[in-house]
């Protein structure tokens, strides 16, 4: 059966206003310019979305649905410099990040794809899609700062599951299907009838935020059309996991693994390149469409990159917001970055069980560990008892809590 009823997109590009003193602005300010949006622009289902703990105070730029590249282009462009106008116009800021670092929150940038038909199906593609999560994750890196933290992840939103708004993916049996809200690939029906790619930090970057919404969503359609077998093997399953965690860490530097073999986030986004050539046609783009991840791909530098060298001079959140909503009133500063910047190197991948050690301090449950990671469980626990017999962390029950560890 066809999956999708027609080749689709659309976005929900999650943003802040902030007052002229850095701060969010209020739910009144924001439903002002939600009105003045949508009033615009009708196609537009611009609106607030919830911000864990704070409110209904994220500004989410929502595209509606996008049949075309150069429709997606003047759309966004539009809306873009509409939100401009009105940030000056009522002396406030705008402020496109996947971070806002004074308060520590994330913000995503989740990707539609179609009009679903086949809802097992598409859970099927979802499924083996998963293989190419880490290398988006990768690309989308924009979250190098958080409000406390800084230094050793190039996206700390995704290193945090985005606040359980983006987690790995379970897989679905068609046969058992039931409905999972908040996976890196989202099938969605109760809602929209999409599958929603939501593990994107959000972008800073105009022309990135353009080329990636169509690049990501036009691959998940260009591999829904050239693959041929959806399983998904365990052994499969745990390298898109760990594959996953690299990719948090060292965005288009990391060393991937697939199928046993050593790969990069580089390669596989040009294997896509290639597997997505006749939807591009289709949906009136082409390669030379997407400069600016191209240039990205071949110099392994991400949007989280350039802010690193941005904090590293001036390491205050304060001072560092307010720099970047100063460099950001320049459309192509990250197209101006990118074009001196140098091109960087593969880095070594991180040790699994470094990497779960570094998780445990006194009397660490299974579920925070766990919470830490997101490793299959079987596995996960495996390498806990193998630390267990090398005498690098201590192992006990406790009742209420089932085992918990500690570092030796």
């Amino acid at each position: 059966m066809k999956l999708f009823d027609k080749i689709t997109l659309g976005y929900e590009w999650e943003t802040a206003l902030l007052t002229e003193g850095y701060h969010i602005q209020s739910k009144e300010v924001l439903d002002s310019v939600v009105r003045k949006m949508c009033s615009k622009f009708p196609y537009s289902r611009t609106g607030p979305d919830g911000m864990w703990r704070i409110g209904e105070v994220i500004f989410e730029i929502r595209s509606g649905i996008l049949e075309s590249f150069n429709e997606h282009v003047k759309k966004t462009n539009e809306m873009y410099n509409s939100v401009l106008d009105i940030c000056k116009e009522k002396n406030m800021h705008f402020y496109p990040s996947s971070a806002f670092e004074i308060y520590g929150r994330a913000f995503g940038l989740h990707v539609h794809i179609g009009t679903i038909t086949d809802v097992s199906l598409a859970n099927q593609v979802a499924n083996k899609f998963s293989k190419y999560v880490p290398a988006f994750i990768a690309l989308s890196c924009n979250s190098p700062v958080t409000k406390i933290k800084s230094g050793d992840f190039k996206s700390y939103r995704m290193s945090d599951n985005a606040d359980w708004c983006s987690m790995p993916r379970r897989i679905v049996n068609p046969d058992y299907l039931y409905f999972v809200w908040g996976d890196d690939t989202c099938v969605k029906f109760q809602y929209k009838p999409t599958i929603e790619l939501r593990c994107g930090d959000s972008a800073s970057s105009l022309r990135f935020m353009i080329e990636y919404a169509a690049f990501s969503g036009l691959s998940i359609l260009g591999f829904a059309e050239t693959e041929r077998n959806f399983s998904v093997s365990k052994s499969e399953y745990l390298e898109n996991m760990i594959n996953r965690i690299q990719a948090t860490k060292f965005g288009l530097q990391s060393e991937f693994t697939v199928n046993g073999k050593a790969t990069t986030p580089s390669e596989l986004l040009l294997e896509l390149f290639d597997r997505t050539r006749n939807v591009f046609s289709k949906f009136g783009c082409s390669k030379n469409d997407f400069k600016l991840i191209l240039q990205m791909i071949k110099k392994k530098q991400t949007q989280a990159d350039f802010k690193a060298e941005i904090f590293s001079h001036l390491p205050d959140q304060y001072a560092y917001t307010a720099e970047m909503v100063r460099i950001m009133k320049n459309k192509s500063f990250f197209e101006e970055y990118l074009e001196n910047a140098p091109e960087l190197e593969t880095l070594k991948p991180i040790n699994i069980d470094d990497f779960i050690l570094e998780q445990i301090y006194i009397r660490s449950e299974l579920a925070e560990i766990y919470d830490k990671v997101h490793l299959p469980t079987n596995y996960l626990v495996d390498r806990l008892d193998q630390l267990v017999s090398k005498g690098k962390l201590k192992k006990r029950m406790v009742p209420e809590k089932g085992f918990v560890y500690e570092r030796r």
